[in-house]
């Protein structure tokens, strides 16, 4: 079977999404049978709006009601919706968690919606998997991928600094770049999931595995990891604000100017060019966690059959394109030069040859306030890596069963 990364480099089918009509939503209290009740993160509502429009106008009896979620509040949210059964028909939830509700029963075995029409060998490398337990898929991917280098290239030119290909350079490029004005990079220490996936890629470049969704981390590289984020947030060469930003915010700096570069994802760079600051994108100097988006059907939905419907509609190749702001989890799908252009090159071969898929068990969720904690201990010079990183590792062979 041809490998589905070197497809996606080249799939060729078009993507076309018109949508007409007027919008219109039925709340759940209406009555309606067939209303469908979707959680959409509200930075998908918009093209989500219009493509419940476009379900709407196919199936005039059918209503679709859209209920906006942030990323801080849906694993509550969902884990609450899902063990109490009072839960809407679909989800849209970050793949990597999904598996933690299958492990609970709490949502549906959607395998047999793969066919003639969405063959699993459509779908890239990882995300499947990512989605899978015991055989059976639990979820639908719609969005697939990864961070990777993004920098502004005057602020590197001006300060004749190349581009970092290891992490030994980033870190000396980031306090090379560093001035009065500006610092050189920044972190997203403002939020956990954030920063601990920044941790986990350099941890797993310095040693630390993630097997059939399942983590196992070294010290040493815990220890290398911590020193390289936390340190430069201590030593001066991160933005202050690192403390304070989640993703979104760390892009803000950079469009600001107010930092050089950093890792970002390709839905990043749109807005970057939108007003007007420099910017380019390389390949990272280590591998990226790679994760994504996916359609979940609650086991307890109360519309099941109606929300199978819904979700082939927004899975065929068009729809699935509309949505995403990176790259579409099916080969198919991905042949818009928004995927295929100059712009998202880097991106494309960071997802493609060097990454890895984000852990998918509930131990990894678990340890995350850990590395949360290390990572802030050593930004703030409580304490050393080597003591942050021995605390988090007799953590983690309590959680993660040792390395």
């Amino acid at each position: 079977m041809q490998s589905r990364t070197k497809i996606l480099g080249a799939a060729v089918v078009a993507v076309v999404l018109v949508v007409v009509g007027a919008v219109w939503f039925t709340s759940r209290s209406s009555g309606s049978d067939d209303a469908i009740e979707w959680w959409v993160p509200n930075w998908d509502e918009e093209v989500a709006t219009q493509l419940a429009r476009a379900y709407e106008e196919e199936n005039p009896d059918v209503s679709i009601e859209i209920v906006q979620t942030t990323n801080d509040s849906l694993p509550t949210q969902v884990g609450t919706a899902l063990d109490s059964g009072t839960t809407p028909d679909v989800i849209i939830e970050l793949a990597s968690r999904v598996n933690r509700y299958a492990a609970d029963g709490t949502v549906t075995d959607l395998s047999d919606m793969f066919g003639t029409n969405m063959p699993e060998e459509d779908f890239i490398d990882g995300s499947l998997e990512e989605v899978s337990q015991d055989g059976s898929v639990y979820a639908i991917p719609y969005r697939w991928d990864c961070i990777a280098l993004v920098y502004n290239p005057d602020m590197l030119d001006e300060a004749g600094v190349e581009v970092p290909t290891t992490w030994d350079e980033y870190v000396a490029a980031a306090e090379q770049l560093t001035t009065d004005e500006h610092a050189g990079i920044a972190w997203p220490l403002g939020q956990d999931g954030n920063a601990a996936l920044r941790y986990l890629g350099l941890a797993v470049d310095g040693g630390s595995e993630i097997s059939d969704g399942s983590l196992s981390i070294t010290q040493d590289s815990s220890e290398r990891a911590i020193e390289i984020i936390g340190g430069t947030q201590r030593d001066g060469w991160a933005s202050p604000s690192s403390l304070e930003v989640d993703n979104t915010g760390v892009r803000q700096l950079f469009e600001n100017e107010q930092i050089a570069m950093y890792l970002g994802g390709l839905f990043d760079v749109a807005p970057i060019q939108d007003v007007g600051v420099p910017v380019q994108t390389a390949v990272s100097p280590g591998p990226q966690i790679a994760d994504g988006w996916a359609y979940m059907i609650p086991a307890e939905a109360p519309n099941a059959e109606g929300a199978r419907d819904f979700v082939e509609f927004l899975t065929s190749p068009e729809n699935m394109a509309a949505l995403t702001e990176s790259f579409p989890a099916r080969v198919s799908a991905a042949d818009d030069e928004r995927f295929t252009g100059p712009d998202a090159a880097a991106h494309l071969e960071q997802l493609t040859t060097d990454s890895v898929p984000a852990p998918s068990d509930a131990a990894w969720g678990e340890l995350i306030p850990d590395v949360y904690s290390a990572l802030q201990s050593v930004a703030l010079d409580q304490q050393d890596s080597a003591a942050a990183a021995a605390a988090l590792q007799e953590q983690a062979d309590s959680v993660l069963g040792g390395d």
